[in-house]
């Protein structure tokens, strides 16, 4: 896993809600940050807002459908990234919309 990865993975189980505005990053959060998290956030910050502008970029393209169900390879890439984003409200729209595709598909893939 990618430092980036851990990094989101790390803001989500915090409740640290992070979002790209071009080359900044937007970091919401209760309280204050850990000191360590902190570092490692300003220390990789490029990596990770080129990953979630990329994550956020994939999340309009299934709100737009234009990713299949039915290729189920594809369709589980897609549902990780966008649980590993959840807090991103675009990316828990793309979830959403995930989870009815799931529901009125005759033979959907399941998530792992």
């Amino acid at each position: 896993m990618t430092t980036e990865m851990q990094i989101l993975r790390q803001a989500n189980s915090r409740g640290v809600r992070l979002t790209p505005h071009g080359t900044q990053l937007c970091v919401e959060c209760i309280g204050k940050l850990e000191t360590d998290f902190e570092r490692r956030l300003v220390r990789n910050k490029a990596a990770v807002v080129r990953l979630l502008t990329a994550r956020r970029h994939t999340a309009r393209q299934i709100l737009q459908g234009e990713f299949s169900i039915l290729d189920g390879k594809i369709y589980h890439k897609l549902y990780d990234e966008m649980v590993a984003n959840i807090l991103d409200p675009l990316c828990r729209a793309a979830f959403a919309r995930l989870r009815e595709d799931i529901k009125t598909a005759p033979n959907p893939p399941r998530p792992k």
